[in-house]
């Protein structure tokens, strides 16, 4: 994969595409429990907003979810620190996933583990296209991982 790394900063800002697409079906959502029906139901862009710490099993069986999905084009798990452990979590979902193709993990503190198990898993993914990583600590080291 070739990533710019200004365009992996980049944030999403438009879900609804201003050309003769329709529009997609997204919602917002604070659990991941919900996260994981509106992915069973469909829905083409979730946005996640809880936090990671005390919500790992919902956070499992979403990702696992992902991994199986085949509607859901854009996740964003802005802000839910996710730290290292939800990363690989979220890799091993796009290891397999091929239709999410853009992921917002911003302010997530995955640090440089988390961004070199997300970068091992983009070597497989061929879907993805926009993933933001910004203010989650991957340092020199992730962002080398990820642009490789």
């Amino acid at each position: 994969h070739f990533f710019d790394l200004a365009f992996i900063v980049k944030e999403i800002s438009v879900l609804v595409s201003e050309s003769t697409m329709s529009p997609i079906k997204w919602t917002a959502v604070q659990s991941y429990a919900d996260a994981l029906s509106e992915l069973q139901n469909g829905t083409e862009a979730i946005r996640v907003r809880t936090e990671y710490k005390g919500n790992e099993q919902s956070f499992l069986a979403l990702t696992k979810a992902l991994a199986r999905n085949q509607t859901c084009t854009y996740l964003s798990l802005y802000y839910d620190q996710i730290g290292p452990e939800g990363a690989i979590e979220i890799a091993d979902a796009l290891k397999v996933n091929t239709t999410l193709t853009s992921l917002n993990l911003r302010w997530n503190n995955i640090e440089p583990e988390g961004a070199k198990q997300v970068a091992d898993a983009l070597k497989t993914n061929s879907s993805l296209i926009e993933l933001n990583l910004e203010g989650s600590y991957i340092r020199d080291k992730g962002a080398k991982e990820i642009a490789d």
